[in-house]
């Protein structure tokens, strides 16, 4: 995330629930993510849809099996519907926009861990 202050928000609400989120890492932009994600296995990822190459870097995964099933979690200050819609559409599993709060980044967390144990399904919604 390009914001100090969103990075934060996201990393604090990671660590806030050790049961569901044991680590977490930042990647520098999305070449460096995709060599993060070869690296390691991931339950979840938090994607700045404001950097140069965000979006993209979500459509390029979700064409790779081995991230089908992955969570993808979209953050951008734009929150126009039209584009949430289309972003939503082209692989991510929820959107978030900036500035971030600690209580609904904390609540998707706490979503996509129930998908993940099968407890509850992750909604396509604009948050």
């Amino acid at each position: 995330m390009d914001e100090f202050a969103d990075r934060h928000v996201v990393e604090t609400s990671l660590r806030a629930n050790p049961s569901v989120v044991r680590q977490s890492f930042t990647a520098g932009g999305p070449d460096a993510a995709q060599n993060l994600l070869a690296r390691e296995r991931f339950d979840m990822v938090f994607v700045d849809l404001d950097i140069e190459g965000g979006p993209q870097l979500v459509s390029e995964l979700r064409r790779n099996a081995r991230y089908s099933a992955l969570p993808f979690v979209g953050v951008s200050y734009n929150a126009d519907e039209e584009l949430v819609e289309q972003l939503l559409s082209s692989g991510l599993d929820a959107f978030m926009s900036k500035p971030l709060r600690r209580d609904v980044v904390r609540a998707e967390i706490e979503e996509i861990a129930g998908l993940r144990s099968g407890q509850s399904a992750v909604q396509t919604r604009p948050v």
